[in-house]
């Protein structure tokens, strides 16, 4: 059991889906301080997007679906994460 008087700092390496995800659910915690390491330029990990001869590609994890209620919801609770509360 964590003491709540203590704040327990996190590392999550990467910023893909899984780290932010997991960066969104434990900074519900307020006894969590998270912090997030990624070692490219952008996040999103393997859920990427390049241009070729003006055609756009969509790389990696791209079965994720936004349809269902759920995951746009944690879509949405995921960019306010990174936008407002963890400043990447």
């Amino acid at each position: 059991m964590l003491s709540n008087s203590l704040k327990h700092s996190i590392c999550i390496i990467g910023a893909g889906m899984s780290g932010l995800t997991t960066a969104y659910y434990l900074s519900k915690n307020p006894n969590f301080s998270i912090k997030v390491f990624e070692k490219n330029s952008n996040i999103g990990g393997r859920c990427v997007s390049d241009s070729y001869f003006n055609l756009i590609y969509d790389y990696g994890a791209n079965f994720f679906n936004y349809s269902d209620a759920s995951n746009a919801q944690l879509k949405e609770n995921i960019i306010n994460l990174i936008e407002n509360e963890l400043s990447l």
